[in-house]
């Protein structure tokens, strides 16, 4: 099945007919408030399985699901999904581990909005996102090809747009971040949490 980008897979409060497998691209699972405010949960990649617990407990899903890029997913019906589930382990364990990462992410953000200054929140979604994201080399260089943009920190900080953007520029004239063509390269992580513990 594709999706194009930035389409709605389904929405909060829809039945949980299907699940979905992620077989190519991005889909980022969202929580909108009654004023229209989104707020990012967890993005699923490629081998990801999406509204797998909804679809299991005959229940609606939770929270939005949106395209980031163009995608191609697979669906798979609840009853299939749960006889799947009671033969295969592996795929018990798949559903086991992108729920833990949800949890993880759900847990990561509301820590972050213990911070009562924006610019902490902002670094402490950064951090987030290469903990989740991030592939060091050999060097010991933390490199994040994950595309994000300043908006999307901002939904997941709590943060405006703007602040978020002054913030990422503060890290990259310091040199404690640097971007490549394809990747947000992590200068000095230990900046990173030094800006986390500072008095603000």
């Amino acid at each position: 099945m594709p999706i194009k980008k930035n389409a709605i897979l389904f929405l909060k409060g829809d039945p949980a007919e299907n699940a979905y497998v992620v077989k190519s691209g991005r889909i980022r699972m969202i929580s909108i408030d009654e004023s229209g405010n989104e707020k990012h949960i967890v993005i699923a990649e490629v081998g990801s399985i999406i509204g797998e617990i909804a679809c299991l407990t005959e229940s609606t899903f939770p929270l939005c699901a949106q395209a980031i890029v163009n995608s191609q997913l697979i669906i798979v019906p609840a009853e299939i999904m749960a006889q799947r589930v009671k033969t295969y382990w592996s795929i018990a364990q798949k559903i086991f581990e992108f729920s833990y990462k949800k949890q993880r992410a759900l847990i990561k953000q509301i820590e972050s909005l213990s911070f009562s200054c924006v610019e902490q929140r902002v670094v402490q979604t950064l951090i987030n996102i290469i903990d989740e994201y991030g592939i060091k080399n050999e060097e010991g260089i933390i490199a994040i090809d994950l595309k994000f943009t300043h908006q999307d920190v901002a939904n997941m900080a709590n943060a405006s747009r703007v602040s978020v953007s002054k913030t990422f520029g503060f890290l990259y004239d310091n040199l404690i971040i640097s971007r490549t063509r394809n990747h947000l390269i992590i200068n000095d992580m230990n900046a990173l949490y030094d800006l986390i513990y500072k008095q603000p």
